[in-house]
């Protein structure tokens, strides 16, 4: 059993096989009497994206991020929670090691499925059909497999425009505050998840 402020929920997304675009957090900080979510642009070639005032983004280049995380889960006695090995493995590929603090909230997922003998299991067990299974309110479906169009898009147009995020097309525009909306909705998803199965609690 966790409680919110033993726990750091991220949530990558980006092209495969390349190192990821931004990263969603979930954290309850010390000085906030709620947690908290955020985004950080990791690509340098989005970081224009923090211009856009009504969206909370920060830029840090991705070592940086990854450095500075684990390292303040270790000092904290924090566990990083993300769904499944995706997030470790990218953090693997830069050549940092997580695991003692790593927490994969599919494989918990799974056990308190074969533990409880739930009917009906949702095969595969993604996180989406979990939160259908477990009545997420409010779930929005955004198009998994248009992740990657939104930021090639947002990408090239802010590479053409040398980072001035006034330069968007209505369009790009929309589409980051759809990847915000998608990533925010699959970080609090996990969190929810986290608590309906017995792992999370204020």
């Amino acid at each position: 059993m966790y409680r919110y402020q033993d726990i750091i929920v991220i949530d990558f997304e980006g092209f495969k096989g390349k190192p990821p675009s931004m990263v969603g957090i979930w954290e309850k900080y010390a000085n906030r009497n709620q947690p908290y979510y955020r985004v950080i642009i990791l690509d340098q070639d989005l970081k224009g994206l923090v211009d856009i005032t009504d969206l909370r983004a920060n830029y840090v280049v991705l070592i940086e991020f990854m450095e500075t995380i684990i390292a303040r889960a270790r000092r904290e006695n924090k566990k990083i929670i993300a769904y499944s090995e995706h997030e470790l493995l990218k953090f693997g590929e830069n050549g940092i090691d997580i695991s003692d603090c790593y927490v994969n909230g599919r494989k918990e997922t799974s056990r308190w499925f074969s533990i409880n003998q739930k009917p009906n299991r949702p095969t595969p067990l993604g996180l989406k059909p979990v939160l259908k299974y477990l009545k997420y309110p409010a779930l929005v479906e955004y198009g998994t497999q248009r992740v990657t169009e939104k930021i090639k898009r947002i990408k090239n147009q802010l590479i053409l425009h040398k980072q001035d995020p006034t330069k968007l097309t209505p369009l790009a525009q929309e589409n980051w505050r759809d990847l915000v909306a998608y990533n925010e909705q699959d970080v609090r998803g996990l969190v929810y998840v986290l608590e309906q199965i017995g792992l999370l609690k204020p």
